[in-house]
This record gives C-alpha cells, structure tokens and sequence, in this order.
C-alpha cells in the first residue's frame, strides 16, 4: 500500500516536472533562446512638422548576432503592424518589397554591413526620406552590443555610389 501510494506520487511528481518545463519553454520571457529587441519606427505629429523614432519591443530567436540582425532587420522591414499603426499611430520610411541580400558583422571593429535589395532606393528622394530610412535601420540594429558601426549598401554600391542620398 505504501509503495502504491509512493509511486503515485512518485509518477505525479514526474508529470508535474514535465509539464512545468514544457510550459517554461514556450514562454518568451523564460526562454533563454529567446531575447527582446527594439524595433524602430516613425511617428509624427498631426501637421508632420516633427517626425520622432519610437522603439517597438519584440522577440526573436537568440541566435549568432548576423542571423538575429537578419531576423529583426526582417521584422523591421515589414513595418509596424496593423494595431501599432492604429493604437500608436507609426509608420516607417523603408519602402516595400526591400530585401535583405547579405549581413556581415567585423567583430573586431563592431561594424555591421547590411547589404539590401535595389526597392530600397524606391524612396521617393529627400533628406528627410534618408534621415528617416537611416535612423531606423541604424538606432535598431545598434540595440546589439557587438555593433556600434552600420554600413549601408544597396546590391553591392555605398553612399559613394548614390545609395540614400537625397
């Protein structure tokens, strides 16, 4: 009877266990391959006389540092979502359909290089476009502490080329 009783326990204690872990591993804030990062997109007032940077907090999978640049580069580049545009009012400058070709991190100078699909040109021209486009890409991909650097090309070509300038 006691044995009974032991194991009983015993195997409810296992399930117990199991499922408590199962649960912790789909949580986002207990995950330790998860991490928080800042997305970074645009905000104006009513007369769009001032135009500020607002952080969005999301997850991604914690991963090397280019492929969790890619993965939130990626987030970013699909803009806000239909309740931030509604409830926070934002917006981004990155034109549609931009494409991530290659991300490429020089840990000893912590720059990162981003190079993106040609769609990024399709600004429309301006300074505020490319102040726009720059801030966001570079405040959120210097949430990483291993980048303090972004370079900036399009399909291989930099600011030299004419890549966002206005």
């Amino acid at each position: 009877m006691r044995r009974r009783i032991f194991l009983i326990l015993a195997l409810f204690l296992i399930i117990f266990c199991i499922q408590s872990r199962a649960l912790a591993d789909f949580s986002y804030f207990e995950r330790v391959d998860a991490i928080k990062v800042n997305l970074y997109f645009l905000r104006s007032d009513e007369n769009c006389l001032k135009t500020e940077l607002v952080e969005v907090e999301c997850i991604i999978e914690n991963d090397i540092v280019e492929k969790a640049v890619r993965t939130t580069l990626e987030k970013l580049l699909k803009g806000p979502t239909e309740e931030e545009k509604e409830r926070l009012d934002l917006w981004t400058a990155i034109p549609e359909g931009v494409i991530i070709n290659t991300v490429r991190l020089e840990m000893n100078t912590k720059t990162i290089f981003v190079d993106f699909s040609k769609e990024l040109q399709n600004y429309g021209g301006g300074s505020y476009a490319v102040i726009c486009i720059r801030g966001q890409i570079e405040k959120t991909l210097k949430n990483f502490p291993e980048i303090d650097e972004v370079i900036i090309t399009v399909e291989g070509k930099d600011e030299k080329d004419g890549v966002l300038q206005p």
